[in-house]
């Protein structure tokens, strides 16, 4: 099923896009570098019927305007994600952040924990902020001067393939490719400046403790968040469930749509 693009005002001068399904607890999908809430339909049509789906649009994506700032970091957008609840009148949430939007989700709990119930880690980016400051600003660089050389469009013909195991169908992987090239160079860049300064580690030292029930899983085949450093991620959260999907690369809610919906909805009925 096809979910209507909603935007709502966060504030007086900004609107963020969302697509959604479902009542009742609300489950907030955040997507990663390289996506839009469009990849979650999936999941949507997985979880519309025991809750209420949420896939937003993180700043500079799909329906939503661009960050204000012009280098936000993961904070600005976990901010962000608390204005879109207020907006929604939510009060509680369970996060399902994906690679970048792991990141962010783990920067909301460490926001605001009274406020998240549950998290879902997928492939969580780490983020580069622990690194030397000379190879963070190099890895920011070579990303922003793909998509300025490249463009969206070839930028997603080149990208789309490294998100997904050898063994992903071919409408998958179109899928992905389109998309990525729906990219808007701002706001690809402002999140580039989220990842490039993030660190989820230290996000996760300033959860509560006992933090909220987690799962952490990524795709035995990814090569941009591998599963050794995922793991890393689940071992730094005390508590945290582990899964590594078989036949699945960076993409797994994607390419193994069926496996990952049931792995999550059962953590959900935990």
């Amino acid at each position: 099923m096809t979910y209507t693009l909603r935007q709502i005002d966060i504030d007086k001068d900004r609107r963020l896009g969302f697509r959604e399904a479902g009542k009742g607890r609300a489950a907030l999908f955040l997507h990663g570098i390289g996506s839009g809430s469009l990849s979650f339909e999936r999941q949507l049509d997985a979880f519309s019927g025991s809750c209420r789906a949420i896939a937003w649009d993180a700043p500079g994506y799909g329906g939503s305007d661009d960050h204000p700032q012009a280098t936000p970091s993961d904070t600005d957008y976990a901010a962000d994600v608390l204005a879109l609840l207020d907006a929604l009148h939510i009060d509680e949430v369970v996060l399902c952040g994906h690679s970048l939007g792991g990141l962010i989700a783990t920067a909301c709990v460490a926001l605001a924990p009274e406020r998240i119930k549950r998290v879902v880690l997928s492939s969580c980016a780490s983020g580069n902020g622990m690194l030397a400051e000379g190879l963070r600003q190099e890895r920011l660089q070579d990303r922003l001067d793909a998509m300025m050389t490249l463009g969206p469009a070839e930028h997603a013909r080149q990208r789309a393939p490294r998100m997904l195991s050898p063994t992903t169908d071919v409408a998958t992987a179109a899928k992905v490719e389109n998309i990525m090239a729906r990219l808007r160079p701002t706001g690809y860049t402002q999140a580039c400046h989220v990842l490039g300064n993030g660190n989820a580690f230290d996000n996760l030292r300033k959860w509560p403790n006992p933090g909220p029930p987690t799962l952490v899983v990524v795709g035995e085949d990814d090569v941009i968040t591998p599963p050794d450093s995922v793991r890393r991620v689940a071992q730094a959260i005390p508590g945290a469930l582990f899964e590594v999907f078989e036949n699945a690369g960076h993409a797994a809610y994607l390419e193994r749509p069926d496996t990952y919906n049931e792995v999550v909805g059962n953590f959900l009925r935990r």
